[in-house]
């Protein structure tokens, strides 16, 4: 019985990339986002890599089932085609990326984005190593004592 299921997914599977190779549709396939994340508020400009974009016509791209903004196909003349975009505002978590071709064919690139809260660079700042004096200063008391605090902090 198993075998069956997945013989007769196959034949599916098959049967719907025919209709799609007979009725002309190119369907898109996304396989990267750089970056591949940014903030809730949106805004983050990023290039979609992959094949079958078409440059003429009216691309559409999603996060998370949102449209993005400034859409825009690029050629470079050599077979590559790749897309900018700005992501839409949308709330924290991974999402999946879809482009959809003029013709209304999409492509889904599965949890290619992740909106998450940018770092706070007084409470999630980086860590420096003074190996001579054997302390770690944290990056937040550098900023606290720029801005006139005290309490500067070393461990060992």
């Amino acid at each position: 019985m198993r075998n069956g299921r997945w013989l007769s997914m196959i034949l599916f599977m098959a049967l719907l990339s025919f209709q799609a190779m007979s009725s002309g549709a190119v369907v898109p396939f996304p396989t990267s986002v750089s970056p591949n994340r940014g903030t809730p508020s949106g805004g983050t400009g990023v290039a979609i890599s992959g094949g079958n974009f078409i440059t003429s016509g009216t691309t559409r791209v999603t996060f998370g089932g949102t449209n993005a903004t400034s859409v825009h196909v690029y050629s470079n003349g050599y077979g590559a085609v790749y897309i900018t975009c700005a992501t839409p505002a949308h709330a924290q978590g991974l999402v999946d990326v879809v482009v959809i071709n003029p013709d209304g064919t999409p492509g889904t690139l599965y949890g290619g984005y992740t909106y998450d809260s940018p770092p706070d660079p007084v409470h999630d700042g980086p860590r420096f190593h003074d190996d001579n004096v054997g302390c770690v200063i944290e990056a937040r008391d550098l900023l606290r004592e720029m801005h006139g605090e005290t309490g500067r902090t070393a461990s060992r």
